[in-house]
């Protein structure tokens, strides 16, 4: 078997409330567990559970009160915790994709741009590159139904449905080793819940390593091949 894409080590975290006179809540208590490449995990847990704070330490926006995560890179373990910013911000590019409940987007921006904009980075000087990273955007689009008359619009303007289509586009439009998936398909329809449940097995059968939360059980039974308990973490 392949060595571990994420591998968490005792995790836990903690929380400060200031404006409650420094009052501590632990969210996370002890948390341990691997995930290899071509898995996708479910965190199974009631709300409140940490569950979305789970992702958050592993993609790094929060730092963990104990225990270790690490990310393979491709050439070994990064170990998040202690990770300098300048290695981070080039885990999350390359290696950690993270798609979110809500997308945050620079206003005035083209969906068609905020789509396209992680690989034209990549694209550099190249117009090639370019041009095909926005081809890539358009075909995201259009399997995800958002009509080709937004695709110059910016996404602040659309219903809460269609920005969460733009943040998915996004999020799978560079091949990432890690995904980090936060209730993807929360906000859609029928036929839309079902097209991003195919694109996640399509990931994890390309051999990603997937952490999600998934309340809807049915994508959840879709797209898992486990199950994490978050009653385990508390």
């Amino acid at each position: 078997m392949h060595r571990p894409a994420i591998r968490v080590e005792g995790l836990s975290k903690t929380f400060t409330l200031h404006n409650q006179g420094g009052a501590q809540l632990q969210v996370l208590r002890n948390v341990s567990f691997e995930v290899h490449p071509g898995e996708c995990v479910a965190l199974d847990g009631a709300s409140g559970a940490g569950k979305s704070s789970l992702l958050k330490l592993i993609h790094a926006s929060y730092l963990a009160s104990a225990g270790s995560i690490r990310i393979d890179d491709g050439s070994g373990a990064v170990e998040v915790g202690t990770a300098a910013p300048r290695e981070l911000m080039r885990l999350r590019r390359d290696v950690i994709g993270y798609v979110s409940q809500f997308l945050r987007t620079v206003p005035r921006v083209a969906a068609l741009d905020v789509v396209a904009e992680p690989l034209i980075e990549e694209a550099g000087d190249s117009l090639d590159r370019a041009r095909d990273a926005l081809q890539q955007a358009e075909g995201l689009l259009r399997r995800l139904r958002i009509p080709a008359r937004l695709w110059q619009v910016p996404p602040a303007t659309f219903s809460g449905g269609e920005q969460q289509r733009v943040n998915i586009a996004r999020g799978f439009i560079r091949r990432k080793a890690v995904l980090l998936l936060d209730e993807p398909t929360a906000s859609l329809d029928a036929d839309n819940r079902i097209t991003v449940t195919a694109m996640i097995n399509e990931a994890r059968q390309e051999g990603a390593a997937i952490v999600g939360i998934f309340h809807d059980v049915r994508v959840r039974e879709a797209v898992a091949t486990r199950t994490y308990d978050m009653r385990q973490a508390l």
